[in-house]
C-alpha cells in the first residue's frame, strides 16, 4: 500500500515554473486552498488552461464571492473600462474634454479593478460590492475627494447601461451614495479656513506688491474678471481688446460665453506681462498670453498645476496662506463682493457662469455699462480709497 502512494505522488506533474500559483492534487487536477476551501481548476495535463481559469476567477475567491460561471460572451470589468476610455479618448482627441480629465478616468478605473478584480463580470456586481468600493475610497479622504471619485465611477457605470453592455442593468444601491451636502458643509467648516474659501482685499494687495509681472497679471484677472487658473494659463492674444479695455474669452472648462471690463490696472499689468515675455517658435504655444521664462505654456496635463503652484508661493511669502486657500479663490472673492450690486446676469457674464433661470434663457445681450459697473465696484473693493473713478 505504501509503495502504491509512492507511486502515485511520483507520477504528479511538476509546476511549470516556480512561480505557478497552483498545485498538482490527487485528484489529478491542479488546484488552490482559497479562504480554507480547495478550489480545482482543471486536469494536469492542460496547466495553461487551469492558469487561466485562476486568472478568470481569482478575484471572486479572493473577495470571498461565488465562484463565477463561464460566459465567454459577458463584458467583464476591464472590457467595461476600456471601453468607456476609448470613448473618452474619442472626445478627448475632438477636443471635448482635457487630457488631465481622461487621466483621472483611468485612475478610478484602477479603484474599480482593486476593488472588483479585471475578470470579474460587470453584471454579477451587486449594491453590496460597490459599498465594499465606497469603502476603499472614503479611506483616509475628504467628503469632497469622496464625492468627486464617486462622480467619476457613476459615469462609467452609467455609461455601461446607457449602451446594455450587461444583461442586466449595473446596480449600485444606496451603498455608493455621495457624501450628503451636510457631510460637505461639516468638512468644510471643520477646516483651517473655517470654510472660508476666499481672500480679503488686504491680502491680495500683500501678494500683489511682491508679484512679479506675469503672476501679477493674472491674479488682477482673478480679481477683476473671476479667472480660474486654468483660465489665465489657456488665455490668448485673439480674447483681449487692451486699447478698449475689454476680455471676450470662452471658459475653456465650459465654453460659455465671458465678456468682462478690464481695470486700467489689470491692462497696465498685462502689458508689463508681455514686455517680458519670452515668445515661442511653435505657434500653438506663442498665441497664448502667458508663457514660462522658457516659452512654455503655463498648464499641464496632469493634476499639476503651475499657476496655483507659483501664487501658493506668494501667499506663503506674504503670511496668507491657510490650507485650502489658492488661486481659484480670486474667483471666489470676485464672485461674493460683485454680488452687491445685486445685477447676477452681468456678474453671470463676466464670469462665464451660465444662467439657469428662465430669464437667462430668453435673455439675448446684456448692455456693457452693466459689465462696467459690475467691475467697478469689485475695484473699489480692491484698492479702497485710492480709486479715483
Amino acid at each position: 500500500m505504501a509503495n502504491s502512494t509512492k507511486a502515485a505522488a511520483q507520477t504528479k506533474p511538476q509546476k511549470p515554473n516556480p512561480d505557478f500559483p497552483l498545485f498538482p492534487h490527487a485528484t489529478k487536477r491542479w488546484a488552490k486552498k482559497v479562504k480554507g476551501k480547495m478550489e480545482y481548476f482543471g486536469p494536469w495535463d492542460d496547466p495553461e488552461a487551469a492558469l487561466q481559469e485562476w486568472y478568470r476567477v481569482k478575484d471572486a475567491l479572493l473577495q470571498g464571492r461565488p465562484r463565477p460561471e463561464h460566459r465567454p460572451d459577458a463584458y467583464a470589468v476591464a472590457d467595461i473600462c476600456d471601453l468607456f476610455l476609448k470613448d473618452r479618448k474619442t472626445k478627448l482627441d475632438a477636443g471635448s474634454i482635457r487630457q488631465r480629465t481622461w487621466n483621472e478616468y483611468k485612475a478610478v478605473c484602477e479603484y474599480l479593478f482593486q476593488a472588483f478584480g479585471k475578470e470579474t463580470y460587470a453584471d454579477d456586481l451587486t449594491p453590496q460590492d460597490f459599498g465594499h468600493l465606497r469603502g476603499i475610497l472614503a479611506k483616509g479622504r475628504r467628503p469632497k475627494t469622496v464625492h468627486n471619485l464617486i462622480t467619476r465611477i457613476m459615469a462609467i457605470i452609467n455609461f455601461s447601461n446607457k449602451n446594455g453592455f450587461t444583461d442586466r442593468p449595473i446596480l449600485t444601491g444606496s451603498y455608493f451614495e455621495k457624501p450628503s451636502a451636510a457631510e460637505l458643509r461639516i468638512d468644510q467648516a471643520g477646516q483651517e479656513h473655517g470654510g472660508q474659501l476666499m481672500l480679503e482685499s488686504t491680502q491680495i494687495r500683500d501678494v500683489l506688491k511682491i508679484a512679479l509681472p506675469v503672476m501679477k497679471a493674472m491674479i488682477l484677472l482673478g480679481v477683476n474678471v473671476g479667472m480660474g487658473n486654468e483660465d489665465v494659463a489657456r488665455l490668448e492674444f485673439r480674447h483681449l481688446n487692451l486699447d478698449s479695455g475689454w476680455l471676450d474669452f470662452p471658459r475653456p472648462k465650459t465654453g460659455v460665453q465671458r465678456r468682462a471690463k478690464l481695470w486700467p490696472e489689470t491692462i497696465k499689468a498685462i502689458n508689463a506681462a508681455i514686455d517680458k515675455r519670452k515668445a515661442s517658435d511653435d505657434p500653438a504655444t506663442d498665441k497664448y498670453v502667458f508663457l514660462t521664462r522658457y516659452g512654455k505654456p503655463w498648464f499641464r496635463e496632469t493634476n499639476e498645476n503651475q499657476v496655483s503652484r507659483a501664487f501658493r508661493g506668494l501667499l506663503d511669502d506674504t503670511d496668507n496662506h491657510v490650507k485650502g486657500i489658492g488661486f481659484y479663490c480670486l474667483r471666489r472673492a470676485f464672485e461674493t463682493v460683485a454680488s452687491e450690486t445685486l445685477d447676477q446676469p452681468a456678474i453671470d457674464l463676466s464670469m462665464g457662469h451660465q444662467g439657469v433661470d428662465m430669464a437667462a434663457l430668453y435673455r439675448q445681450r446684456l448692455g456693457d455699462k452693466r459689465l462696467e459697473g459690475v467691475a467697478k465696484h469689485v475695484r473699489k473693493w480692491l484698492f479702497g480709497k485710492r480709486v479715483a473713478k
